[in-house]
Formats: structure tokens, sequence, C-alpha cells
């Protein structure tokens, strides 16, 4: 054999020359028609209904199809079924700030702590843990002020709950004596042992 040979040979064996060879941009697939991408859809949707991309996409199709009122129906489908999965994912990430507040805290690490529920109501508001934990450290450090809204706000979500009731009580039962306290003093007198009234 030949270096000709060789070289024939190799040449032989170039797909482009073979007579069943298809060229390469055939190999590609033709994309689908807007109905049969709707079909395809639509299957998926049978299997997954929370599938909201899908959902959305749809909305898409039927938009280039002139279908205005389809595609208003599942698009705004798609924005519900996502709402609700950022609604659930913002509850989870306020649980886990509100936990890493509890872990400073516990370390006696206060203002870390702090920091860390106020991120979680940043997120979720009615963050439990984080409504309890903060306005429970801001009673304690004496900033009633920031503490009581805190504490209204947990008794309203958690209505049923004596903790959250005995909280907010002794808040206001420490506003009204401080109150007092400072009433007192104007006239001259002072409250001893949380309930003897003296004058100064």
């Amino acid at each position: 054999m030949t270096e000709g040979d060789v070289t024939k040979m190799d040449a032989g064996t170039d797909r482009d020359t073979q007579p069943d060879a298809k060229p390469a941009d055939a190999a590609v697939e033709a994309p689908l028609s807007l109905d049969e991408e709707m079909a395809e859809i639509k299957k998926l949707l049978d299997e997954d209904p929370e599938d909201f991309q899908a959902q959305c996409r749809l909305g898409e199709i039927y938009f280039a199809k002139g279908m205005l009122d389809e595609a208003l129906a599942n698009v705004s489908k798609a924005i519900e079924m996502a709402e609700d999965i950022r609604k659930q994912m913002d509850q989870s990430l306020a649980m886990y700030y509100a936990n890493r507040g509890t872990i400073h805290a516990t370390k006696g690490n206060i203002d870390d702590a702090m920091d860390q529920y106020r991120k979680a109501l940043e997120i979720n508001p009615r963050d439990v843990l984080a409504l309890f934990n903060l306005g429970r450290a801001l009673y304690d450090r004496d900033v009633y002020m920031e503490a009581m809204p805190l504490l209204e706000k947990l008794v309203e979500v958690t209505p049923d709950d004596p903790i959250a009731w005995f909280q907010l009580a002794e808040e206001w039962a420490t506003l009204m004596y401080k109150h007092l306290d400072h009433r007192l003093r104007q006239f001259g007198f002072s409250v001893l042992d949380d309930h003897l009234v003296v004058r100064e």
C-alpha cells in the first residue's frame, strides 16, 4: 500500500463523501410549531400542574396565537404560583435568621441576636420567634416603646398563646409603673418596692 493509497483510504472514510451522509445542519431538529409546543406543555402540566414556568410559557404561546384571554389566565396563574413559592421561601429564610439570632442570644451575643431578629422581621413581619425574642430583648434593655409594637404584633399573630399575652401585659404594667413613678416624682413622691408610695 502506497502513501497515496493511505491518503485515498482516509479520504474515503470521510462522512461528507459518503452517499448516505447527512449534512451537519440536518442533524438539528426543526423547532416545534406553536401547536406542537402547546401540546407538549399541556402534557407537562397534566403531570405537574404546579410547574409555574410551564404555565407561563403556555401563556406566551397563547399570546403569540392572539388568544389574549387564555394568555392572561395562564400568566396570572404562573404569577400566583411563583408568589406562593416566594412566600414559602421568605418564611423559611426568616425562620433561619431567627434561629441564628437564638444561637447568638444563647452565646450571650445579644446585639448580634437582635440584628438577626430584625433581619427575620424584614423578610417576614409575622415571624413568631423573632417577634417574641426581639420584643423581649428590647424589654430587658428598657427600650419599652420599641418593644411594645413587636409584642402587640405577636399577640395579633398568636392570639391563643398565653405567653404572648403575658409578655404584652408585663410590658404594659412596666410602662404604667414608669409613668406613675414619673408623675409621682413631679409631686415629690416616689414608689418603693414597686407598691409603697412615700414622700421624698
